[in-house]
């Protein structure tokens, strides 16, 4: 490392230092709250910009799933965006980045998780929109047909055509024998051609009931602006009996 490696060096160091005492020295409490219907909501105020992050976690992945519907709890990742009762294919998109916002999704072993970011002026709008998709979501054969193309699509292009995906999935279904972590998140291409709207429809009732998720939000909010708006649009939401535990291990 030269001199000027050095100089740079040690002035990063500093300047993560002061970061790390700065950080310590602020304070963002949680504020905490269970709706009626088992809906965990987790608040942090952080008034320095005016804009907010909204997480919802449904504790349902691929552990979830059985030979048969793997990669299901993927392709709902995807249909969640595929139109309600109030927001139809497209509206959704169309609405949150009208007032500045914009979203995403992933899915996990564990989890699927929906991330929506916007200016606090839209706050009321996403509320709505997530209380939308969560009560009445479209189970449109029309949509159901293209998003498991998509499915397919997607599997093709990062596993089956990718040596990195090919030995990544094998990996996995080596290092586990017995636990559902065996199988892939994207799923089985036999599975994702097979499943049934019976599997749909289960699956989204016990993964996304309300009292199988939780809800973080953090930004320009207060805890009570928040508890209002998550009574209004989603405590009236009825629960369903939660995903089944996994209890099979390794030995």
């Amino acid at each position: 490392m030269t001199r000027k490696g050095k100089r740079c060096g040690a002035a990063l160091l500093l300047a993560v230092l002061v970061c790390a005492c700065g950080a310590r020295a602020q304070d963002y409490p949680v504020a905490t709250k269970t709706l009626k219907n088992g809906m965990k909501i987790l608040v942090q105020s952080d008034h320095s910009i005016p804009n907010v992050a909204l997480y919802t976690f449904y504790r349902i992945g691929s552990r979830n799933e059985r030979p048969g519907t793997t990669g299901i709890s993927h392709f709902f990742e995807h249909m969640m965006f595929n139109g309600a009762k109030k927001y139809g294919p497209g509206e959704l998109d169309k609405a949150m980045e009208a007032n500045g916002g914009s979203n995403n999704a992933y899915t996990t072993r564990n989890v699927t998780v929906y991330q929506d970011w916007f200016p606090r002026t839209a706050l009321d709008l996403i509320f709505d929109i997530e209380s939308d998709r969560i009560r009445d979501l479209s189970f449109d054969p029309k949509k159901i047909a293209s998003e498991r193309e998509v499915v397919a699509s997607e599997r093709r292009s990062s596993v089956d055509g990718e040596n990195e995906g090919v030995l990544n999935e094998q990996l996995w279904a080596t290092a586990f024998i017995a636990h559902t972590y065996q199988w892939p998140v994207v799923g089985w291409m036999s599975d994702i051609e097979h499943w049934t709207m019976e599997d749909l429809k289960r699956h989204f009732e016990m993964g996304y009931s309300p009292s199988n998720a939780t809800m973080v939000v953090v930004g320009d909010v207060t805890p009570e602006e928040v508890f209002g708006l998550a009574e209004k649009y989603l405590e009236p939401i009825p629960s369903h009996e939660p995903p089944p535990p996994v209890t099979t291990m390794e030995r």
